[in-house]
């Protein structure tokens, strides 16, 4: 399986001019014989991010080749944007608060380039004007922000990291923002990308982690807890997905975790084929997923 790897994979280096799609399938094909026949020898990580918890929970296969036995992943243009719109959200709160609840840049430090960028783009500033332009989509994400609840409202956190034990492994990750809104502490993550399809197994993992973090690390009630998905469209319009929670529902997300748990430490990789294969950077590598696609069409 070794020589195997090594052959592929020197391949690879010989044909740098073949196209990304057939580099990828070499890649692949030497996966496919790793996890065929030594996939004990490959570990599985410890440490998870909770873009790989959900990876697991929408598809076993894809967080092999995302975690496992990682596969090259073409970037796109759609998340620079939401990179962008992201920081620029950040920059929406008040100078005065810490942007990382455990180091990081200190509110001093960071103070006079947030004060910067919010004096830019405040609703009436100098580029208030181009941000909205239908031609613009980063203006029309900011104008989706602008036009939510949250435009008007301080957040008490932002960006608060977090760590969750799971299974003698550890989830770590970052809410978005937090607010106190209607008695419930809101835990919110801003979308710029579409919404996942309905059947999508992992469409609330992302929230349940925040969730059991703000519960368990930041000492929040179940009961007060409001979680919400909020989708900013390239139009300057928006979407809000909520959910209030209970001590019932906290329970039913600690099952999840149990179950990618028992998932991991079983080394369970097999594909889950669904609609979200259409948009999975190893599609290619997927005879599960490709077929899935194909059908589709």
């Amino acid at each position: 399986t070794i020589a195997r790897c090594s052959d592929s994979r020197s391949a690879i280096r010989r044909r740098r001019s073949v196209d990304p799609r057939a580099q990828m399938s070499l890649l692949a094909e030497s996966s496919v014989g790793v996890a065929g026949s030594a996939v004990t020898a490959l570990p599985v990580p410890r440490s998870l991010s909770v873009s790989s918890v959900v990876s697991y929970v929408r598809c076993p296969k894809q967080f092999f080749w995302n975690a496992v036995q990682p596969l090259p992943r073409r970037p796109t243009a759609a998340a620079t944007l939401g990179t962008q719109i992201h920081r620029w959200i950040e920059a929406q709160a008040d100078p005065q608060l810490a942007l990382s609840e455990f180091g990081g840049p200190s509110a001093t430090a960071v103070a006079p380039i947030v004060a910067a960028i919010a004096t830019a783009v405040t609703p009436g500033g100098p580029l208030t004007a181009a941000l909205r332009s239908p031609a613009d989509a980063a203006g029309g994400l900011r104008a989706a922000f602008l036009s939510t609840p949250y435009a008007e409202l301080s957040p008490s956190r932002v960006e608060t990291a977090f760590l969750l034990a799971s299974g003698g492994r550890v989830i770590r990750g970052r809410i978005d923002a937090t607010y106190e809104r209607d008695g419930r502490t809101e835990l919110v993550d801003w979308k710029t990308g579409r919404a996942p399809d309905e059947s999508d197994p992992s469409a609330s993992t992302q929230l349940e982690l925040y969730a059991l973090a703000a519960i368990g690390q930041l000492g929040v009630s179940p009961d007060t807890v409001r979680t919400t998905y909020a989708y900013l469209r390239p139009d300057g319009s928006h979407r809000l997905v909520s959910e209030d929670w209970t001590e019932a529902r906290a329970v039913q997300a600690r099952a999840v975790l149990a179950r990618v748990a028992t998932g991991l430490d079983g080394r369970r990789f097999d594909p889950h084929p669904g609609p979200w294969c259409q948009r999975c950077d190893f599609q290619v590598a997927c005879p599960a997923g490709r077929t899935i696609v194909s059908v589709r069409l």
